[in-house]
């Protein structure tokens, strides 16, 4: 492999190290994987390998941004967790 491909793990390797975030992974991967294929064609193992690394950042980006939105509370479950006694909070059995 060429040192640019090389690039483009190191890239990933640096998001799982916790040295980057998912984002500057993302777009430095980019920027990497560009450069793969401008080396070795659009054709080679490469640029394929290279993108397929691009592919799967992107996806544990949006991975995050799903968990974080599924996660994250409304403003009622806020309240009545601070305040479980509201009349907003009651639950009643009927």
């Amino acid at each position: 492999m060429t040192k640019t491909i090389e690039d483009v793990k190191a890239v990933a390797d640096s998001y799982h190290n916790g040295t980057k975030t998912i984002e500057e992974a993302v777009t430095e991967a980019l920027v990497e994987a560009r450069a793969t294929c401008e080396t070795n064609g659009n054709g080679s193992p490469e640029c394929a390998v290279a993108w397929d690394i691009v592919e799967e950042l992107s996806a544990e980006r949006a991975d995050q941004k799903t968990e974080a939105t599924v996660n994250k509370k409304s403003s009622l479950e806020s309240y009545c967790d601070m305040n479980p006694e509201a009349i907003e909070c009651l639950i009643y059995d009927v």
